[in-house]
């Protein structure tokens, strides 16, 4: 009986356009719509939904999930102030960020460098790095420092502070 009424249905005039009758309907005649796509019109549908979802083109389709990268949380470079050095004395500062994805480096600026005799020292991969070093003139100096993640599904992230840093006599 039930495989008789699905046959009349078929049939009806409404059906000719089953992609109108199908937006119109329940939640689950829509996925039956979905079913019957063609392959590259799912894909385009699936590319469009990541593209909408992700607010810049990434998105990430785990199992039955799709994960965006818009949603993650920017980087930011830490802690907010460093601390002031001696001439002749060793100088050591930690900095770092809380990332997801590995650190491919900590980078002094050139138009605004570390005090001279200091440097950073990064292992590769690293969320933290040190400043280190025996600074050897005295002044305030501006330094700009960033840092960059590796891109994995995502592309990888850049932060960049300003810090003052006091070298007393």
């Amino acid at each position: 009986m039930r495989r008789a009424a699905r046959c009349r249905e078929r049939d009806r005039p409404h059906r000719l356009f089953p992609a109108f009758h199908h937006a119109a309907a329940s939640a689950s005649s829509r996925v039956r719509l979905i079913r019957t796509l063609s392959m590259p019109l799912r894909s385009l549908l699936l590319f469009l939904s990541m593209a909408a979802l992700s607010g810049c083109g990434d998105a990430l389709l785990m199992g039955n999930t799709l994960v965006g990268c818009a949603g993650r949380g920017s980087l930011e470079l830490r802690p907010d102030a460093l601390p002031a050095g001696q001439v002749g004395r060793p100088y050591h500062a930690d900095i770092g960020v809380a990332a997801t994805a590995s650190v491919h480096g900590f980078y002094a600026g050139d138009a605004h460098p570390l005090p001279p005799g200091l440097g950073i020292e990064h292992l590769h991969g690293a969320r933290t790095a040190a400043i280190v070093g025996t600074p050897t003139r005295a002044g305030v100096y501006e330094v700009h420092l960033s840092a960059g993640t590796h891109g994995t599904q995502c592309v990888g992230q850049h932060a960049g502070r300003s810090y003052r840093v006091e070298i007393r006599e």
